[in-house]
């Protein structure tokens, strides 16, 4: 036991090693959930091994890798959160732009009245004729009358919009553009309103997203660990030993 505690503690000192310019208390309380998440899985790994006849591999280093994305994602949100303020608690635009223009590809092909691609106004105007769909009323009016409704409805929009969210939404901008500032602008002010009940509720919900798209870290990571078990297999570094073992059987 004391060799595979060695090992882990060497672990935990392979991943904060990077971060050993931050705060020395930051680095202590890390390295102590990182211990602890290692160690549960090694645990775990060692269950598994010690109660099968056989040795399956992805069952038993499931608990170790998933343990050690999940103590990844723990420090790196630790190590965030003393830089976390109102103006870097949401993602940079870049990366909103280039998930928000992905996601409205995918709206368009079920909603392809709506648009979202173009400036907000335009956005505003689908959203009003959306509206104004199959209303007897509208139809009746000239075209003239109509792009007067539109416009009318959209205005309106963009200024209920502004006026809910204290923001102020210009109709030239793209629409991703405000949809940024919208959120970042929730974000800013439930930040003031709420402080460090704010700030305990983002990392939950960071860790909680983070955590289920790490189900496809653990899956990448256990056929990595599998190719270097097969290759130490190969080159006989490591061996499997088969041990007789006494088995009991109720009878009725």
């Amino acid at each position: 036991m004391m060799h595979r505690i060695g090992i882990l503690i060497l672990q935990v000192a392979a991943l904060l090693a990077p971060f050993y310019l931050f705060d020395l208390k930051i680095l202590v309380a890390s390295a102590l959930i990182v211990f602890i998440c290692l160690m549960a899985g090694h645990l775990q790994g060692r269950s598994e091994l010690a109660h099968s006849t056989t040795v399956r591999f992805f069952r038993s280093t499931h608990g170790v890798v998933a343990k050690t994305v999940t103590a990844s994602l723990l420090v790196a949100i630790i190590l965030y959160l003393p830089m976390a303020n109102p103006g870097t608690v949401f993602v940079s635009e870049p990366i909103f732009s280039g998930f928000f223009n992905w996601a409205a590809g995918l709206v368009g092909n079920f909603y392809p009245t709506i648009s979202l691609a173009g400036t907000f106004d335009d956005f505003a105007q689908s959203i009003a004729k959306e509206e104004f769909a199959g209303n007897p009323a509208f139809e009746a009016m000239p075209a003239t009358d109509q792009a007067a409704a539109v416009s009318a409805a959209a205005s309106q929009f963009e200024g209920n919009l502004s006026k809910s969210f204290g923001v102020t939404l210009s109709p030239a901008s793209s629409t991703s553009d405000v949809a940024y500032n919208v959120i970042k602008s929730m974000l800013e002010g439930w930040s003031e309103r709420f402080a460090v009940w704010f700030t305990a509720g983002w990392a939950v919900a960071l860790f909680l997203v983070l955590r289920s798209i790490g189900v496809i870290a653990v899956w990448i990571g256990q056929f990595f660990a599998m190719i270097v078990y097969e290759l130490l297999l190969s080159a006989g570094i490591i061996r499997i030993v088969e041990e007789p073992q006494t088995k009991e059987v109720i009878e009725f």
